[in-house]
């Protein structure tokens, strides 16, 4: 297979490069009319596993065949929450009854302008004539985006986050075609707050039934770290402060917790905790060592609008006392994130590179990305919106926008 490589930077140029090409077809009609014409965009990227604050960067690579009513080159990001499942409400009848609930939302919309064809003269009538160009982009993944996820219980049990990387030009009459490319990616997010040591303290003070007390104790876990990948062994050292308990504490009780929130139709939640692993150890001194590993299919954990997983570590004394009421675990939060070796984890999905050949005689103009003011971002955003919503309803798709708590900033493009 031929690649584009030829017209890559230094860093791309040595290394294989696997791009996606999109052909649009349409009728050749009179050029005010016609609803596509030939031409795509390949978008090259050397991967498609990104981390939070990486930089995406490739190329764009335009083929176009015929004249094109349109002049404005953009990179479109965008992320998608997807819910399903199943709830029980209560009927007229008092007898309960199953539902089904489902919702899609986009969380992440943002447009890129990268070049403008018209250079000069009347926007509006510009006619963009067939060539080919290849022109570089940068792009910065924000550290507030959650992490890629594939959350699958049943057909009527799942849900997931996904990431999609487009290039268009878009057309002067927005519910036309436009000229277009598209890559699938992968996005591991990784917050720093979960990267340094942890320690939690908690103390009880246990009380028989008849609320005489047995004195009170502390447990401490540390942790040297937040964050874990599937497989990795989580090390604890907890410290189990007897001096002013009366009674004897036997075991501790230790439980990975993971805690799933899917939300549809605002309304509609559903919320489960999952014993994913656990175990029990004894106490015999002050300082106790333990660990546990972390399943290998185990789900990454993800912080979105209506899907959240978070996974904790909780720690439950085991009295030798029938009597004594129930105490409060000491709970660790933690954070599980992907690694690049994660092919056979049913939660992870890692999209390929797609595959082309390049087009015959390809001979492309090599341009410069321009510089767009925040003002004229804003609007170009707003343009993009405007085209979405047109190409939606010719499709007849419905999608729920909330970008609120990722707007700024969402992606940052890098001049």
């Amino acid at each position: 297979m031929n690649n584009l490589s030829e017209t890559s930077n230094s860093k791309i140029k040595n290394k294989i490069s696997i791009v996606i090409f999109i052909k649009l077809m349409g009728n050749i009609q009179e050029k005010d009319n016609r609803v596509g014409v030939k031409g795509g965009i390949f978008i090259q990227i050397e991967k498609t596993h990104f981390v939070s604050n990486e930089v995406i960067e490739g190329f764009l690579h335009i083929n176009l065949e015929e004249p094109f009513n349109g002049h404005l080159l953009i990179v479109q990001f965008d992320g998608i929450e997807e819910t399903r499942f199943d709830y029980q409400v209560l009927s007229k009848n008092k007898k309960k009854e199953t539902k089904k609930a489902k919702e899609t939302k986009r969380f992440l919309s943002v447009s890129m302008p990268i070049y403008d064809f018209a250079t000069s003269g009347k926007q509006e009538s510009f006619v963009l004539m067939p060539g080919q160009w290849s022109i570089p982009f940068h792009v910065k993944i924000a550290e507030q985006l959650p992490s890629s996820i594939k959350y699958f219980k049943s057909i009527n049990h799942n849900c997931s986050i996904q990431y999609s990387l487009m290039a268009y030009i878009l057309p002067t009459d927005l519910s036309r075609m436009p000229i277009q490319g598209n890559q699938q990616i992968f996005i591991s997010q990784y917050l720093p707050k979960f990267h340094d040591m942890i320690t939690k303290q908690i103390e009880n003070s246990p009380l028989f039934s008849c609320c005489l007390t047995a004195g009170s104790y502390s447990l401490t876990c540390m942790l040297t770290q937040q964050s874990f990948a599937p497989t990795e062994i989580i090390n604890m050292q907890i410290e189990c402060d007897t001096k002013k308990f009366k009674k004897k504490l036997n075991k501790l009780k230790i439980e990975l917790i993971e805690n799933v929130q899917m939300n549809a139709n605002v309304l509609n939640q559903k919320k489960e905790q999952i014993v994913v692993s656990k175990t029990e150890i004894q106490v015999n001194d002050y300082l106790v060592q333990t660990s546990m590993a972390v399943p290998s299919s185990i789900a990454c954990s993800a912080e979105g609008t209506i899907i959240q997983i978070s996974y904790q570590i909780i720690i439950t004394p085991v009295l030798d006392l029938s009597c004594l009421k129930a105490n409060e675990p000491l709970i660790v939060p933690i954070m599980i994130i992907p690694t690049k070796k994660m092919e056979k984890n049913p939660c992870v999905e890692i999209p390929l590179l797609n595959e082309v050949q390049k087009p015959e005689n390809w001979n492309p103009q090599i341009l410069k990305e321009k510089k767009y003011s925040d003002q004229q971002s804003l609007k170009i955003q707003q343009l993009y919106i405007e085209f979405q919503e047109k190409q939606n309803k010719k499709l007849n798709k419905t999608f729920t926008t909330h970008i609120d708590k990722f707007e700024k900033p969402t992606m940052q493009l890098i001049q």
